[in-house]
């Protein structure tokens, strides 16, 4: 009897050791590759979660807060192409203006942009699937909100600085739009300094356009006179000043008369013409004919330089950096 008691006591002890034993293994297994990989695994999904509850963002335009992609990837915009060009980003659809622009044209960056027609065809834009839509045209913003995410961002609300740092943000680009404007300041100063070596302080320069039947202009320190005037350090003529006294960043162009042209002709003049309009033509024609533009004394001196419109008429980020890299020589040419 005393026999069997001690067995059966042994046995248990004997089983409560094995158990202890297990029990310990299992809280005592060392971590390894395999579960390794799991854990980070288990990271990486949680990470990706994460990023999924950040796919979008908060941004508010002229109608409000809306919800963007945080990085949207089809891009529909029907006035910033170049702007988004400038960040190094190409949209999936533009207006066929913006796609003929010969600056565009030369980035090299836009051979599969789709045309989305100017005006916009709206069956060209669904096809396109795009996740924003980036306009400056508030007559479609309700038809635009349709078919995908839209911001409205008004042309004239924003100057062409401005402009790229907004499409930055709706790009997630915030970054590559200060390093653009860090390199374009950068630049100005350089070619600040070249112009300051070709031309006395003192020196003016007047900027007309010719732009339809009896449409002459002179322009202030935006659009065509922005790399001149203000990049460049050049003075406008005293009476071209007081256009724009007070007012510069809004003001583009007055109109003019031929017979205003010697009160704001300077030293120098840069004239415009639009290309393939008829009555510019004519009106060129007529002024270069006129005894009062061949008796201005820049005139006489032939201290004139023709400017092309397809470079010059338009005023975006794109744009200046490619005018600035001409000015320059353009300086270079009137003091021939």
């Amino acid at each position: 009897m005393f026999r069997r008691a001690l067995l059966l006591c042994c046995i248990t002890i004997l089983m409560f050791a094995v158990l202890s034993a297990c029990g310990s293994k299992t809280a005592e297994t060392p971590t390894t590759p395999q579960n390794e990989s799991k854990v980070e695994q288990g990271k990486e999904q949680a990470d990706q979660a994460d990023t999924g509850a950040e796919a979008v963002k908060k941004y508010t335009d002229i109608k409000g807060e809306k919800e963007i992609p945080t990085h949207p990837q089809r891009v529909v915009t029907d006035q910033y192409l170049m702007q988004m060009l400038s960040l190094g980003s190409v949209p999936i659809g533009a207006v066929t203006y913006q796609l003929e622009d010969k600056i565009s044209m030369e980035t090299g960056l836009i051979g599969n942009v789709q045309d989305i027609g100017s005006p916009v065809n709206l069956e060209a834009v669904v096809a396109l699937n795009p996740d924003l839509i980036i306009t400056a045209n508030e007559d479609l913003y309700e038809q635009y909100s349709k078919i995908a995410t839209t911001v409205l961002l008004p042309w004239t609300a924003f100057n062409a600085f401005e402009q790229v740092e907004q499409v930055g943000i709706l790009l997630g680009k915030e970054k590559e739009a200060e390093e653009w404007l860090e390199k374009f300041r950068a630049k100005e100063a350089e070619y600040k300094q070249a112009a300051a070596a070709l031309m006395s302080p003192d020196e003016t320069v007047s900027i007309f356009a010719i732009m339809g039947k009896n449409d002459l202009r002179v322009y202030g320190q935006r659009n065509i006179g922005y790399v001149f005037y203000r990049s460049l350090g050049i003075k406008a003529p005293a009476e071209v000043q007081k256009l724009y006294e007070g007012k510069e960043d809004e003001f583009v162009y007055a109109d003019a008369s031929q017979e205003m042209l010697p009160e704001f002709a300077g030293d120098n003049i840069l004239l415009m013409v639009r290309n393939g309009d008829e009555d510019s033509q004519t009106l060129y024609k007529d002024l270069l004919e006129s005894g009062l533009w061949k008796n201005i004394p820049v005139v006489k001196n032939k201290k004139v330089y023709m400017l092309d419109e397809d470079y010059w008429f338009i005023y975006n980020s794109l744009a200046l950096n490619y005018q600035l890299e001409k000015s320059v020589d353009i300086v270079k040419e009137l003091k021939k």
